[in-house]
């Protein structure tokens, strides 16, 4: 069986994006309540992800298809690219901190010296 079509994957994209959208309306109203921070902060990471993964679809389709975009000529693509890979160094940066805080303060410690 083969992969989605690409209607479909766009669809998927789509849902992504009103996922996101859902997720941003209901940070505020938190915010407006005084909500746990974990709670928001589990809301901001299923908004970026969402937003990501669909301007990853996006943007595979269009390489897909080969047509022009609007706004091609502008640095758009290039913003979108350096966004993913500091989304991406921000989550490796994190699961270092994280790791080194499961392993204790001597572990810090050794990893500063290592540094």
């Amino acid at each position: 069986m083969s992969g989605p079509s690409d209607l479909e994957r766009l669809q998927d994209a789509e849902q992504r994006l009103l996922s996101a959208l859902e997720a941003a309306q209901r940070v505020v109203q938190l915010l407006a309540g005084g909500a746990p921070q974990q709670e928001l902060e589990q809301l901001c990471s299923s908004f970026l992800y969402d937003v990501q993964s669909s301007q990853v679809t996006l943007l595979q389709l269009a390489d897909k298809h080969q047509q022009p975009l609007p706004l091609q000529g502008n640095d758009y693509r290039q913003r979108l690219e350096l966004l993913a890979a500091r989304t991406q160094v921000e989550a490796a940066e994190a699961q270092l901190a994280a790791a080194v805080a499961a392993a204790g303060p001597g572990a810090a410690q050794q990893q500063r010296q290592a540094g």
